[in-house]
């Protein structure tokens, strides 16, 4: 804590030390004007140094009182917070009053000031459920200076005020839901209006099922608002309302900050009842994906609508700030580069000025869980911000630094042994020029080397080769996969999950999984993948990939076992057989596969020549090629650095310094446009590291490169970025 309040305190001090005795009571007169929210406050880490970087900052600008008194006054004014835990809010408060405490001079209990009550500035509550300002009532001032005397109240006085601010709260309750039901019932009306009207000839259009569904919606949320509303009128418990509860903040247009670490989520955990209340309130849920990069993988809209839940708080966070308010959250990683961030990323591109990206994902470890976090802080764009920075432009005493006129966003990449910082505009955070598409975080010199890649070839996924496939998935690992023990002629003795038994030989099948493909230049041996065991796979299909109409006695036995589990199956369809296996077309064998493991450290590939059974698990993408030739050439050109340096660049970080190789990720490596050319040269190259040999890096590189007609010089940086 001292070392942390230190340096602040220094920095602070070295930031204003050259202001005037004027601008300095203009920076206190904005401290004290400030209103700061975190969404998701926790037991309160982010409160508690925001409020002493804030009375560090109102010290340093030449206010002499006693610092614990001017962290008493920022605390009541500045600083709310809001989370669902009773426990985390009381923690949180607890933090607050001990910042404050600590630098009390007092020795004796007794002479230590009241601390402040806090329970209308820390509430407990949810913030995705709790609205913003759009339906706020006015405020007027008596809001904010009743708070500000609850927070300094004792005794009956403190009860006084406590009953004075929860009878405000619940008349502008009052007022919202009943602002909310008004628009409900105007939207409606507009539905019905619309649905009744008549064209030309009379005839009223037919009713489409999507607004049979939003006029059931609006019928629904009025009958609840109008049971809500007559239940806060009869004196119900208030819900938590942003509008409501800080109807003095909504009057003054928002929020001026709001910062924190709103909890990291996967949608698989949350319930469906509450990934449908997301998807119909947040944008960034239900219009998640970067379309262009799913159509060029054939992911499916389920796939790349997967958003983290923390995408929500962006978007809730950036409602609640003011015109020219700032957002600053630590967020995951991933949510820059992955298919499912392109809702969150379209917001911030849109709606506001992303102004500074930190990313710690290939950072040695900050905390002691396995994430990969960021930092991005983002500015509400301000109606007249332009004539506002004009204006002051024109004061040469102006203390507020001019804002330029080409907007930067500075960035911060934390490598394995160094950091990298520099400032991009903003344009060129984006992969084209869809604001959803992912972001690449690199410095201008190795941007300009990608963006000679990107322009001198076709997207993969575009080519002739077509969208990548993701493998065979099962749905129930112990009812397919198996050890197979002893081969008879036409049986098989094979173990699994502690079970064994015999399955008629004909339907097995070898299999090969992500973790069974070597790193280039290494022969890929699935038996010692297995330890030393001859894997294999039930195969309940015929050649073109159809589920068997009935299955053979022993396997049917088999599965028998397991059929309750296969039945319940997320991807079983009834009106296909109960033992079907699904994405079964990647294990047809009627043309080349490039196969390549899902996640590793870099691309690991492997080629399946036609004829080949084996069968590719979904830890595996495939890739069709027309003939051997292809397939080699393209196994030797993305194991290259060429494409490690590219997929290095856009593929999502997982544990351990290891990426995610999706087949969207992978379908946006640029392919050379001279590739018949340099086919032949790169499947030899394939052929020595097959054999063992070792293969001059520099010498792959100038075959690709004579492909793309590009000199080295041109993605040089671009290399030695990758290699850092």
């Amino acid at each position: 804590h001292d070392s942390v309040h230190d340096s602040v305190h220094d920095s602070v001090h070295d930031s204003v030390a050259d202001l005037s005795a004027h601008h300095r009571r203009r920076l206190r007169d904005d401290i004290t004007s400030i209103r700061a929210l975190d969404p998701a406050c926790g037991s309160g880490s982010f409160l508690v140094h925001l409020l002493e970087t804030l009375s560090t900052l109102a010290h340093a600008a030449g206010d002499e009182r006693a610092l614990h008194l001017i962290r008493r006054d920022v605390l009541t004014r500045s600083i709310f917070g809001v989370d669902r835990n009773p426990t985390a809010v009381w923690l949180c408060e607890l933090r607050l009053w001990l910042s404050v405490v600590i630098e009390c001079p007092e020795t004796s209990g007794e002479r230590v000031p009241p601390l402040p009550n806090l329970d209308h500035n820390i509430r407990t509550g949810d913030t995705l459920s709790g609205g913003d300002f759009e339906f706020a009532p006015v405020a007027g001032r008596s809001i904010a200076a009743l708070r500000d005397r609850y927070t300094r109240a004792s005794g009956s006085k403190k009860r006084t005020l406590g009953n004075q601010l929860d009878r405000e709260e619940r008349a502008r309750a009052v007022a919202e839901t009943a602002r909310r039901l008004v628009a409900v019932k105007h939207a409606r009306c507009g539905i019905i209006e619309s649905l009744r009207a008549e064209d030309l000839f009379g005839n009223r259009a037919r009713r489409s099922a999507a607004q049979t569904r939003l006029l059931a919606q609006t019928r629904a949320q009025q009958r609840t608002l109008e049971r809500l509303h007559q239940q806060l009128q009869l004196g119900a418990a208030l819900p938590f309302r942003f509008a409501a509860s800080f109807s003095d903040v909504a009057s003054a247009g928002g929020f001026d900050l709001v910062v924190g670490n709103p909890p990291w989520v996967r949608p698989h955990s949350l319930s469906p009842d509450q990934r449908k209340l997301l998807r119909d309130e947040y944008s960034t849920i239900s219009n998640a994906s970067w379309n262009a990069g799913a159509q060029r993988a054939g992911a499916g809209s389920g796939f790349g609508a997967q958003a983290d839940l923390s995408v929500a708080f962006v978007e809730r966070g950036s409602r609640l700030l003011r015109d020219g308010g700032t957002l600053a959250l630590l967020l995951p990683a991933k949510l820059w580069r992955t298919l499912s961030g392109g809702g969150v990323r379209r917001l911030l591109g849109e709606q506001l000025e992303v102004q500074r990206v930190r990313d710690w994902s290939d950072a040695p470890s900050l905390f002691n869980a396995a994430v990969y976090p960021s930092l991005v802080v983002a500015k509400r764009h301000a109606v007249s911000e332009e004539k506002h920075s004009t204006k002051e432009s024109n004061s040469s005493n102006s203390p507020i630094a001019v804002v330029s006129r080409e907007q930067r966003v500075h960035i911060s990449i934390s490598r394995h042994t160094s950091t990298a910082n520099f400032s991009v505009q903003p344009r060129s955070l984006s992969y084209d020029s869809d604001r959803s598409s992912p972001w690449i975080l690199l410095p201008p010199a190795v941007r300009a080397a990608f963006n000679k890649l990107q322009s001198s070839g076709t997207p993969l996924g575009d080519s002739h080769f077509g969208r990548p496939t993701l493998g065979v998935k099962c749905g129930c690992n112990a009812a397919f996969l198996m050890d197979v023990m002893e081969l008879d002629d036409d049986l098989a003795r094979v173990q699994s999950a502690n079970r064994s038994g015999l399955i008629e030989r004909q339907l097995l099948k070898p299999l090969i999984r992500g973790e069974d493909i070597p790193h280039a230049g290494f022969a890929r041996n699935p038996s010692d993948a297995a330890g030393g065991k001859d894997r294999r796979i039930l195969w309940t299909h015929d050649a073109d990939g159809s589920p068997l109409k009935s299955l053979p006695p022993r396997a049917l036995r088999w599965l028998n076992f397991w059929r309750r589990a296969l039945e319940a199956r997320c991807d079983a369809r009834s009106n296909a057989p109960w033992w079907s296996l699904f994405r079964t077309d990647a294990a047809r064998a009627h043309t080349p596969r490039v196969v390549w493991a899902d996640i590793g450290k870099r691309l690991r590939t492997t080629v399946l020549q036609s004829g080949d059974p084996t069968v590719p698990l979904n830890t595996c993408y495939i890739l069709r090629t027309s003939s051997d030739v292809d397939a080699w050439a393209l196994d030797a050109f993305l194991t290259s650095s060429i494409a490690g340096a590219w997929l290095d660049t856009l593929a999502e970080p997982a544990r351990g310094g290891f990426r995610r190789f999706l087949g969207w990720t992978v379908a946006t490596v640029p392919v050379p446009t001279e590739w018949n050319l340099i086919k032949s040269e790169l499947a030899q190259i394939h052929a020595l590291r097959a054999s063992g040999e070792s293969v001059n890096e520099r010498a792959v590189n100038d075959v690709i490169l004579r492909g793309f007609g590009l000199p080295h010089s041109s993605i040089q940086p671009l290399l030695e970025w990758f290699g850092s």
